[in-house]
């Protein structure tokens, strides 16, 4: 009968009964190997066993410094790979668009002349909106360009810590103030709340709204 309360996800073949094991390490290869002789009569195998997953360089950039963040952007909600590669410097940011190539692009609204605290796509129009978070304010780049709205730390209170999912965001400003942001239906990123606390924020976080939900409950 079929399962009601369990879910098939994965299955992994058994090694056993394994009747000889060695390692080798190959010429063309710079981690060892496990060489594996399991089962036994017609269900006989010989198994290649190498650590971890097998990963491909695809493209190698030179940077014109030493990162301090990087994070990947997809286009669309539904998308399984990402579009961008966003990296921080101290005073700077790098946007490098993934396709065949692997290369610098300018168009993306995103902010260079900063470092960036926290970069994600937001709402689920797969519009291309996103927002960046930076040292000195919330950028909004809203999709199908429409242009970019930004939120200016207040006085000379500089970002500490962020948190962001497609449709929320919080920050913590210096002399531990926290203000929340909440994306409202016509796209807009808004202001709801600030919070003032008695001692500095040095991190915050922030879950992803569970599906069928308009927002995460709890930061």
């Amino acid at each position: 009968r079929k399962l009601k309360n369990l879910a098939f996800i994965d299955e992994i073949e058994s090694f056993s009964p394994t009747i000889a094991l060695a390692s080798n390490i190959s010429r063309k290869e710079e981690t060892p190997r496990l060489l594996a002789l399991c089962g036994q009569g017609p269900r006989s195998t010989f198994r290649v066993l190498r650590q971890g997953v097998p990963l491909s360089e695809m493209a190698r950039s030179p940077l014109p410094g030493n990162p301090n963040g990087v994070y990947t952007i997809r286009k669309a909600k539904s998308d399984t790979t990402d579009a961008y590669i966003v990296v921080s410097f101290t005073n700077a940011t790098l946007v490098l668009s993934i396709g065949d190539t692997v290369e610098e692009v300018t168009n993306t609204g995103i902010l260079a002349t900063s470092s960036t605290l926290a970069v994600s796509a937001l709402g689920d129009d797969d519009d291309g909106s996103l927002i960046q978070i930076h040292p000195s304010g919330v950028r909004h780049v809203r999709g199908n360009n429409k242009g970019v709205n930004e939120w200016r730390a207040p006085g000379r209170k500089k970002i500490t810590a962020c948190a962001c999912n497609r449709g929320q965001a919080i920050v913590a400003l210096t002399g531990g103030e926290l203000v929340y942001f909440e994306l409202d239906e016509a796209g807009q990123l808004l202001e709801i709340e600030k919070i003032e606390t008695s001692s500095e924020i040095v991190s915050v976080d922030i879950p992803p709204i569970p599906d069928g939900s308009l927002r995460a409950k709890f930061a």
